[in-house]
């Protein structure tokens, strides 16, 4: 949930954890594999360029042949390119009325 609640945070920044994520996804303890997975997908929603990132960081475990990173891979998959989440992505950001 940092990526939501950490305004401050720009694309850059969340990009460069991307290559940390794709190493992890080799680990098989489970709390490690979730952690990755959800980092993965959190990223994702952000924006449509971060989405398409992460899409390509999701791709790049199919070279992968463990369990952990197919697991990873098909579980972010699956909501990374999913309808609800391109369409909020492809929606105008909502302006926030505030008083002068």
């Amino acid at each position: 949930m940092l990526v939501f609640k950490a305004p401050g945070l720009d694309d850059q920044m969340l990009a460069a954890f991307l290559p940390f994520l794709e190493a992890g996804a080799h680990d098989d303890r489970n709390s490690v594999k979730k952690s990755v997975n959800r980092a993965l997908r959190q990223i994702c929603k952000r924006n449509l360029a971060l989405n398409r990132q992460a899409i390509e960081s999701a791709k790049r475990l199919i070279a992968r042949y463990d369990c952990s990173a197919h697991w990873i891979r098909q579980d972010a998959l699956r909501e990374l390119v999913s309808d609800s989440v391109q369409r909020r992505l492809r929606k105008p950001p909502i302006q926030k009325n505030t008083p002068e």
